[in-house]
C-alpha cells in the first residue's frame, strides 16, 4: 500500500519527475507483474524504437517551416506546404511521432515551442524544389513543436498512471501486491495505461 500511496503521489506532484513516477512502476511492476505494463514503462523511460507503435498522445500533426537563402536575400521561418513531398517522404514526417523517453520533454511549458530538424536527406532533396525557376534555395528545414503538446504528453503520462495506481489501491483492500488477481492487474493496464487500445511490443 505504501508504494501505490508513493506512486498517486508523484503523480499528483509536478515537482516529482517523470523518471521518478516510472521507476516507482517498475517496483510495483516487479511485486505485481504485468508484461504489457513492464512494456509500456520501459518504452516510457528508455523511449520508442523507429517500429514500435505509439500512443495516441505521442502521435500529432506539425508544421513544417524552413529558411531559405538566395543570392541576394534571405526568408526566415516560411512555412513549408507538405504536398511538394512525395507520398513516402511526407510519411516521414506526418504525423509527427515523438520517440523520446518521456522525462526528455520535462522543463518545458506552454510557452516553449521546440523545434525537431527533418532529416537532413529530405532538405537535400527538397532544397530547389519549393522556389522553382529562382535563386531561392531551403537551406534548413524543421517542424514546430508546440509547447502545448508536449506538456500534454507528460500529463497524458501522469494521469494514466495516476488511474492505474488509484484503481489497484481500490482493488487491493487489505490484501498485499502479490496477491492481486493477475486479471485485476491486466484489466487496469488495459483500461487506463493503454486507454483500452492493443498495442503489442513483443
Amino acid at each position: 500500500m505504501a508504494l501505490l500511496d508513493e506512486i498517486i503521489e508523484a503523480a499528483t506532484d509536478d515537482k516529482a519527475s517523470l523518471g521518478t513516477l516510472l521507476r516507482k512502476c517498475l517496483i510495483l511492476e516487479n511485486q505485481s507483474p504485468n508484461s504489457r505494463f513492464k512494456a509500456w514503462l520501459d518504452k516510457e523511460l528508455d523511449g520508442y524504437g523507429e517500429d514500435d507503435e505509439l500512443p495516441t498522445y505521442r502521435v500529432f500533426i506539425a508544421g513544417s517551416y524552413g529558411i531559405f537563402v538566395g543570392m541576394v536575400q534571405q526568408l526566415n521561418n516560411q512555412p513549408l506546404p507538405l504536398h511538394i513531398l512525395t507520398p513516402e517522404d511526407r510519411k516521414l514526417l506526418d504525423p509527427m511521432k515523438l520517440r523520446q523517453p518521456a522525462a526528455s520533454y520535462e522543463g518545458l511549458d506552454k510557452t516553449t515551442d521546440a523545434q525537431l530538424p527533418w532529416p537532413p536527406v529530405l532538405t537535400v532533396k527538397y532544397q530547389r524544389k519549393f522556389y522553382e525557376g529562382g535563386d531561392l534555395i531551403l537551406n534548413r528545414a524543421w517542424q514546430l513543436i508546440p509547447g502545448s503538446m508536449l506538456v500534454a504528453l507528460q500529463e497524458q503520462v501522469r494521469t494514466r498512471v495516476l488511474r492505474f495506481a488509484l484503481e489497484l489501491k481500490k482493488e487491493l483492500g487489505s490484501r498485499s501486491l502479490d496477491q492481486l488477481p493477475r486479471e485485476t492487474v491486466e484489466t487496469s493496464v488495459e483500461k487506463h495505461i493503454f486507454a483500452g487500445k492493443l498495442i503489442d511490443w513483443t
